[in-house]
């Protein structure tokens, strides 16, 4: 009984040691994004006297959304957008949305609302206007309430600040919030050329420093048990205790002193003088028709120029109004302002193919297909091939590789025995479904879709 119960208690004592040093060892700081939500609320129905129309006003309540981020608001009847689109601006965690007045009597209308940038904070809500004669509105609807949960991300800048203040323990220069010292783990060429290294360092004097302290606690209870006990296997035990302190304190500081002696500098790591290993990919390799922005000239087959502002409007915010009647998402909508940004147009866009697509493949899996434009027509940021190429009036797109629809696609589209020769010259499979040919660049993260 007395065995099993020294095992129970040295688990328990190893479980603790591992806990500690691992805290010591690997500190991080990992910020959880909060969610994002956005809620939708109409708060006013107002009939023109003189034109007998109706008008909604709805207001837009945010969380975690920072001010100034834009939000676009759609109106259209069946799939059809009715101007004005409008476009709001977060302030304070709160937006409006106005549709003015050119709601018909006994029409129903929808109204779409998105967060500039994250896609999946959409919202869409119907109703239908009084019949005509009627001088008010019934009630609305409850408000409609999005949530986002974004990836968790991991601050890059790591500190760590001891819980008691240690001599000789610290960045020079480094204070946290409290104003207290710290230690500091983000590479400065001019400040802090070897972070990593450093910190390793300061890990190995408070390691010793850890040693002795271990040390003098298993000996003061190895002479506990050696004074209080009159068994012999326990005085025995005892014995071991205090020997193996010494033991190990012996050890840790003969290491220290053995390494010190040899050469001071094996105990002052600097991981960043370790050498570079450099990785050089062929462009032949290289398979996307995403290129980085031009830096100057015309672009296009030379129908636009960088720098001319991108005609957005009343074209994208319709088609934007359609792709989202039929829940089709655009990676960061509207963020075209000029030609040469880094962005996603849908501009003149013809969407027939991609809808029909979206409606199929719902149908197929009997639920939700997840279909998202990360490309259109924002020709200047892709390669310029004369039958290809993302172009205004076009119907060529990128759609993410969804798991939903690499299912559709894979299961139900018919597979080329002769693959497609494509960008660098290799060659990729590419399927056709719904009439539309979906190429399935394997480096890349989208199918390129075109001919439909």
């Amino acid at each position: 009984m007395l065995t099993s119960k020294t095992k129970i208690n040295k688990i328990i004592n190893f479980s603790f040691l591992f806990l500690v040093l691992f805290g010591i060892f690997l500190p991080f700081k990992t910020t959880l994004a909060a969610d994002q939500t956005i809620k939708l609320e109409r708060f006013a129905c107002n009939l023109n006297g003189s034109t007998d129309k109706w008008s909604w006003s709805f207001k837009i309540t945010t969380t975690n959304i920072p001010d100034n981020t834009k939000i676009y608001g759609y109106l259209f009847q069946g799939t059809t957008a009715v101007p004005p689109n409008q476009t709001s601006i977060v302030k304070t965690n709160y937006a409006q949305y106005l549709t003015g007045s050119v709601l018909d009597p006994g029409t129903t209308y929808g109204v779409n609302v998105i967060v500039a940038g994250i896609p999946k904070l959409a919202i869409a809500y119907t109703e239908t206007t009084p019949a005509e004669g009627v001088k008010t509105c019934g009630s609305p609807q409850s408000p409609i309430i999005i949530t986002n949960t974004p990836t968790p991300a991991v601050s890059t800048k790591t500190t760590y600040t001891p819980l008691a203040p240690l001599p000789g323990v610290g960045t020079p220069g480094c204070v946290d919030a409290k104003g207290k010292p710290c230690i500091d783990t983000q590479y400065n060429k001019d400040t802090n050329p070897c972070p990593f290294g450093n910190y390793l360092n300061i890990m190995i004097k408070i390691f010793l420093g850890l040693c002795a302290v271990l040390a003098v606690i298993m000996i003061v209870w190895g002479g506990i048990q050696y004074m209080t006990s009159e068994l012999v296997s326990s005085k025995e035990e005892g014995k071991k205790s205090i020997i193996n302190a010494i033991l190990g304190l012996l050890l840790a500081l003969g290491a220290f002193v053995i390494l010190n002696t040899l050469n001071p500098n094996l105990l002052n790591i600097c991981l960043n003088n370790l050498p570079t290993a450099t990785i050089t990919i062929d462009p032949q390799q290289i398979v996307s028709d995403v290129t980085t922005p031009p830096t100057s000239g015309a672009v296009c087959n030379n129908e636009y120029k960088l720098g001319d502002v991108w005609p957005l409007r009343p074209d994208e915010p319709n088609t934007i109004a359609q792709l989202v009647v039929n829940h089709i998402s655009v990676n960061n909508p509207m963020s075209c302002e000029h030609v040469g940004d880094k962005c996603t147009s849908v501009y003149k866009l013809d969407t027939a193919g991609v809808i029909k697509l979206k409606q199929n493949c719902d149908k197929y899996l009997k639920g939700s297909c997840d279909i998202q434009i990360t490309g259109g027509t924002e020709c200047w940021m892709h390669t310029s091939n004369a039958k290809l190429i993302h172009m205004p009036g076009g119907n060529i797109v990128d759609l993410h590789k969804s798991t939903s629809l690499v299912n559709y696609v894979t299961q139900n589209g018919t597979n080329q025995p002769q693959m497609v020769k494509w960008i660098g010259g290799k060659l990729y499979p590419m399927y056709i479904v719904d009439g539309m040919k979906l190429v399935d660049e394997a480096e890349t993260t989208h199918y390129h879709v075109f001919s439909y």
